[in-house]
């Protein structure tokens, strides 16, 4: 269990390759943004142990729906939806000037459409601190969505990995997920990271990142830590750096694949699924609308099976309209 210093708790599961990786991982998680972390042999049979402890769902789905409907400035704290605010005080990079001859490219492998995955290079030569890092995918996740898709995909992005990937000839990229293939391989060894022949000082590296691969513990930054960064980067010490050295930096010119010669890269996967508060939201607020139909047309037309019975048409038909547009939104990806 981690406990942040703003309060907030989660639990994460890791893998030790090697002997003593998991208690170097939690030395490291706790020099990051003063975390406290305690080791839990897992059981499967504990149900904290496979969920994150979250604050009230209320609270966060009228926040979101504000996001949504209004013109808010301020940053919000389930900021890892598509839909969230652009611009926030305190989350103005600050870094240094890109270094002539040093570029360095963050590689994110996207959910595009309903079946495709891409991989975006983001240049972040003048990146220095991981609070700069996290405002600057704050940034691009809000421009990379139109608002039509923030209203209406009802999908947010639940997690953050480390991951090893392909990138085809038309620019789709294969995921290597490391539930199965790290786990299952013959090597038993975690691909996650590019290994030390890839990554600096080598004599043809083409990542930088520490330390490389493989690795002796998996992840190398729980994904509910990323989450939680991303969310609140006011959480991080303007002087860590502990993600951005773990993450795998491309160093030379951005990957292309080549026809039936997938290209192999390294970096971040922002993995999608359904916002489960923005959806209860909906569902809150079709309800209410019903029933405050059926109440008022009773009070007035003295006729409550009419009433409830158009209630209920509209609830339904609400509700396939819904459907239909949050279809529609995924396909446009």
């Amino acid at each position: 269990m981690w406990v942040q210093k703003c309060g907030e708790q989660f639990f994460g599961d890791v893998v030790e390759y090697r002997e003593g990786g998991i208690a170097r991982l939690i030395t490291r998680m706790r020099s990051a943004m003063s975390t406290k972390g305690i080791d839990t042999p897992h059981d499967s049979s504990n149900p904290n142990q496979n969920r994150i402890l979250r604050s009230g769902w209320i609270r966060r789905t009228f926040q979101k729906l504000a996001t949504l409907f209004g013109s808010s400035r301020s940053p919000s704290p389930s900021l890892p939806q598509h839909h969230a605010p652009c611009t926030a005080s305190g989350c103005i990079p600050t870094g240094t000037n890109p270094t002539p001859g040093n570029t360095l490219h963050l590689m994110a492998c996207m959910q595009r459409g309903r079946y495709q995955q891409t991989v975006q290079h983001h240049r972040i030569d003048g990146i220095s601190t991981d609070k700069e890092l996290f405002c600057f995918i704050r940034r691009q996740l809000c421009q990379r969505w139109s608002r039509f898709r923030r209203l209406f995909s009802l999908k947010c992005v639940q997690g953050l990995y480390f991951v090893k990937f392909r990138l085809w000839a038309g620019g789709s990229a294969e995921n290597r997920e490391h539930e199965p293939c790290c786990t299952s391989s013959a090597s038993k060894e975690c691909e996650c990271i590019p290994p030390a022949s890839k990554v600096e000082p080598a004599i043809d590296a083409e990542y930088r990142c520490k330390p490389a691969g493989p690795l002796d513990a998996w992840p190398p930054v729980l994904s509910q830590q990323l989450m939680h960064m991303l969310t609140d980067p006011e959480c991080i010490h303007k002087e860590e750096m502990l993600v951005l050295e773990k993450l795998p930096k491309r160093t030379c010119r951005e990957l292309q694949g080549k026809v039936r010669q997938p290209a192999e890269g390294w970096g971040i996967h922002f993995q999608e699924g359904w916002d489960t508060d923005i959806l209860i939201g909906v569902v809150a607020i079709i309800f209410a609308a019903s029933l405050l139909f059926a109440i008022l047309w009773s009070y007035f037309e003295h006729d409550i099976q009419g009433a409830f019975g158009v209630s209920s048409y509209m609830i339904t038909a609400v509700g396939v309209l819904v459907a239909l547009i949050v279809n529609r939104a995924g396909r446009l990806g």
